[in-house]
């Protein structure tokens, strides 16, 4: 799912959601995303602060663990 930059202010998000007991690779519209939510991740690092989000390389996918929700951000 993904809201455009245009209608949310400058930021655009990108929710990638996995259901299923295995990992799950993810391909990103071309930015620089920085992962903002990740229910994979252990309890505390979830929901990282802006300083400490996890910034995604250009082109590169993203590999979400099991039962996972997570939320890029890109702003503009």
């Amino acid at each position: 799912c993904r809201i455009d930059a245009a209608v949310n202010k400058g930021t655009a998000l990108y929710m990638m959601f996995n259901p299923t007991l295995l990992a799950r690779e993810f391909f990103l519209p071309d930015g620089n995303w920085t992962v903002r939510i990740n229910t994979a991740w252990p309890a505390g690092e979830d929901l990282p602060a802006q300083a400490a989000a996890v910034a995604l390389a250009p082109g590169k996918s993203f590999v979400l663990g099991r039962k996972g929700l997570a939320v890029a951000e890109w702003r503009a």
